[in-house]
């Protein structure tokens, strides 16, 4: 997970965001609801290797208006093709709302990100 600062962090389903289409991450996926592709993750699945964070997608909470720069959500792309988002946690609240096709591992926390974060990280977000 990555966090701090007094928002709880998250690697979090933002694999709408992008998947890296080489990774074959069947071996940790033996707890996914519905053979949905959403391992826990802590390491390269093949490897082993700890996961580690290439760069910051989008603007940095300074630059979109945080005056501590500190504490604001973000995202970041991870060695493994996968991003980890920084956003406040939210699954008590929004774990009932999930629509009948959303599910969530006892793992995986819902977190929320503001619109701005993520519109302005849409420039950074591979293609493919």
């Amino acid at each position: 997970m990555v966090g701090g600062g007094g928002t709880a962090g998250g690697i979090a389903g933002v694999e709408a965001l992008a998947r890296a289409p080489h990774m074959d991450y069947s071996a940790s996926m033996a707890h996914a609801p519905r053979g949905y592709p959403c391992p826990a993750l802590t390491s390269t699945p093949r490897t082993g290797v700890p996961l580690k964070i290439v760069r910051r997608i989008g603007a940095s909470p300074r630059e979109r208006g945080s005056l501590s720069g500190e504490t604001c959500p973000d995202i970041f792309e991870l060695s493994d093709g996968n991003f980890a988002v920084i956003g406040t946690e939210a699954t008590a609240t929004l774990d009932a709302e999930l629509p009948a096709d959303a599910a969530r591992a006892d793992h995986e926390r819902i977190v929320v990100i503001s619109r701005e974060t993520l519109v302005r990280a849409k420039a950074d977000i591979p293609e493919a």
